[in-house]
């Protein structure tokens, strides 16, 4: 059997969209993952006026960063009733003997205009390239710039049994959804749509797991859909969007317009008009009827 080398970098580098790396995204420990929080924990904070915490106990959901082969453990044992776990991640990855990796190019938007059913092809081959092999390249990324991979740690890893998310979670029995979405964007209409279904048609007890990379963009957003879709005739955007933040998750209008990260500003700033729409929406729309997301999208023109 050869040995796969993904790609030979310097720990300082330039890299190109165009040229991703093989990237070790946490270690595999036995440890909660980093910004784990469920949908019904206490709030973090609790000084001054709080948002309502209406309607919270429906959303039955839990997010965090990517999970190792060893944290999933201990997360499922946070979690209640019947769990899926909900991967939002558009770009390849998967784990390396339970250790979790990804390809990541610049900003991680690589595969931004390929096609899910390109990505998914692709990740099945890059796998299937890791289990041909004895070893991998793997780089531990240690400083970014502008999304740019400035800073990694290089090292050689044995490859036992390389898989895929989806066949990680099959093989332990585990409910799977995967949403492909862009680093630092908001999800299309498509997935929109369908995460309604999901989520108006689960079972009284099922769980949602969420997670992205890092567990705070990506996650943040599809926490915060949730609740959106479950209490806007209820509850206040404004309110749901300080909860998710007191509960741990990214304060999606919070909008940073720092001049040497103008491209978040940007995203940012797309990402908080798209939920003030779908808020509007739900509002609106209420029950199964009307139109879908992706019609209502289209009838206003964006957003």
């Amino acid at each position: 059997m050869r040995n796969l080398e993904i790609q030979s970098t310097p720990q300082s580098h330039d890299i190109s969209i165009d040229s991703p790396l093989l990237v070790i995204d946490c270690e595999n420990t036995p440890e909660l993952p980093s910004n784990f929080r469920r949908s019904d924990d206490s709030y973090r904070i609790l000084d001054g006026p709080l948002p309502t915490r209406s309607g919270l106990e429906r959303l039955r959901a839990s997010a965090a960063r990517q999970f190792s082969g060893l944290d999933l453990a201990i997360t499922l044992k946070r979690l209640s009733g019947s769990v899926c776990v909900v991967d939002l991640r558009q770009e390849p990855h998967g784990f390396i003997d339970g250790k979790p990796v990804s390809w990541y190019g610049l900003r991680n938007w690589t595969y931004a205009e390929k096609s899910d059913e390109e990505i998914a092809e692709l990740e099945k081959r890059l796998i299937a390239q890791l289990n041909a092999a004895e070893e991998a390249r793997v780089h531990l990324i240690t400083h970014k710039t502008g999304g740019c991979i400035d800073q990694s740690l290089a090292q050689t890893i044995p490859v036992e049994r390389a898989e895929t998310e989806r066949e990680l979670l099959k093989r332990l029995g585990i409910e799977y959804v995967r949403f492909f979405v862009t680093d630092h964007h908001h999800p299309n209409p498509r997935w929109v749509d369908e995460f309604i279904r999901l989520v108006r048609g689960r079972e009284e007890d099922s769980w949602l797991h969420f997670h992205c990379r890092s567990g705070l963009g990506r996650t943040s957003t599809f926490m915060v859909l949730n609740d959106i879709i479950l209490n806007a005739q209820t509850v206040s955007l404004d309110d749901i969007i300080r909860r998710h933040d007191l509960l741990g998750s990214k304060n999606l209008f919070q909008v940073s317009d720092s001049k040497d990260k103008l491209w978040r500003y940007h995203l940012g700033a797309e990402r908080k008009s798209f939920l003030k729409e779908f808020y509007a929406y739900m509002r609106r729309q209420g029950g199964d009827e009307g139109p879908s997301w992706q019609e209502w999208v289209e009838a206003v023109g964006g957003v």
